[in-house]
């Protein structure tokens, strides 16, 4: 697909398909009033995928939604898994995509703890971060490394700060993610890398304080080999 106004500064990169599916198109959600927090790929639904003569594609929602770092937007795949027929000069897509939305944050400080494989940091009684891995960082050089993992999904969590055990605030850069899940067990991994290391560490979180999860519904018609 193709739009003409697009914030390209928005995004680290602005990469319109990510498939290598036999059918692929893009979409592009814009969001003014709030920010994209979230897409949820298991909520989202494609409920359809058809040709113009009348061929019935299998199809899934992409994996790696692609958000804007100012949340105004994100690019979504829309991949089919079987051909279209020969003839087709359009494709039809329906379905949903299951976002979340978020404007405002309030801050959760957790007390202080060793910086050491184990401890606790406790912001809740629902949102506890565990120190899954605390050392050198193998990939930065001079930099300490901290890996944090929970038992939930935190769509909540718009920012984490650390500080030393004085209370001093430590540059911080986020180094990855990683999400494991098994029927209704999920375990969630965010990696850090921090400018200096510490004795000891507590974290402020930035949490969303208006989040909303909505479904986004789609009925496109798009020319075969992009449209607009």
């Amino acid at each position: 697909m193709i739009w003409e106004k697009i914030d390209e500064d928005a995004f680290d990169h602005v990469s319109i398909l990510h498939s290598q599916k036999p059918v692929a198109v893009t979409l592009y959600l814009k969001s003014e009033a709030k920010k994209i927090v979230s897409i949820d790929r298991k909520g989202s639904k494609l409920s359809s995928l058809t040709d113009d003569q009348g061929t019935k594609m299998k199809g899934r929602i992409g994996y790696f939604p692609d958000i804007a770092k100012n949340g105004s937007g994100a690019f979504v795949d829309v991949e089919g898994e079987t051909y279209i027929s020969s003839k087709a000069q359009r494709l039809i897509l329906k379905g949903t995509i299951h976002v979340a939305l978020a404007s405002k944050t309030n801050a959760k400080r957790s007390k202080v703890v060793p910086a050491r494989k184990g401890s606790k940091l406790v912001l809740a009684d629902d949102l506890v971060f565990e120190i899954e891995n605390a050392g050198k960082d193998d990939f930065r050089e001079g930099r300490f490394g901290i890996t944090l993992k929970i038992d939930r999904d935190i769509p909540m969590v718009a920012k984490v700060r650390f500080f030393d055990g004085e209370g001093k605030q430590i540059d911080t850069k986020s180094a990855g993610s990683g999400r494991m899940g098994f029927g209704r067990r999920v375990t969630v991994t965010r990696d850090f890398s921090l400018e200096r290391s510490a004795k000891e560490i507590s974290i402020e979180v930035d949490l969303w304080a208006d989040l909303k999860e909505v479904d986004v519904p789609f009925d496109l018609t798009v020319g075969v080999g992009g449209g607009k």
